[in-house]
């Protein structure tokens, strides 16, 4: 279901995505050994993880469950990099064999536009947490998920989730 833009702007009071206030990104490069991607994923308890190539651009990202799943199947070995088999790219137009376009997601970016962008997505590869680069997508701040979003208007309103008075 759909929320209309007066019920968002209601919601949201204008945040945006830096009032999340969240811990910064930490990314891999394409040369990180499997095991080092897990043991910091682990320690920071993240689940997603950006990844760079080697000019420090923003590439794809790993899915730490995934990349897990593959190490305890044995299809990887810990001193194995980061490879394209072993995280998602992100592409520059839709495709059928990917996340689709990266959609820049800035600390400035309203949250009632990152809603509509975890609704467009929801279902799709990825559609469940978004990065917060700088326009040019050349620094990773943060990764963003819906359950920030909906912490977020909990702690806000404080009464269990549901939009207060302004």
């Amino acid at each position: 279901m759909s929320t209309t833009p007066t019920q968002l702007s209601a919601k949201y009071r204008g945040a945006v995505v830096e009032d999340l206030q969240l811990p910064p990104a930490l990314s891999l490069g394409l040369h990180t050994q499997v095991v080092e991607a897990l043991s910091l994923a682990y320690d920071r308890e993240f689940s997603r993880l950006p990844v760079l190539s080697d000019q420090r651009r923003l590439v794809g990202f790993v899915d730490i469950e995934f990349l897990k799943t593959k190490f305890a199947a044995g299809k990887i070995k810990e001193d194995e990099t980061i490879s394209p088999s072993n995280f998602t790219r992100f592409t520059t137009k839709s495709s059928a064999s990917g996340p689709g376009p990266y959609q820049v997601i800035t600390p400035l970016t309203p949250l009632a536009e990152l809603e509509k962008f975890f609704e467009f997505k929801a279902g799709q590869e990825g559609g469940d947490f978004a990065l917060v680069t700088d326009e040019k997508r050349r620094l990773v701040y943060a990764v963003v998920t819906k359950a920030d979003l909906e912490k977020f208007v909990s702690r806000r309103s404080g009464n269990g989730g549901e939009a207060g008075p302004p």
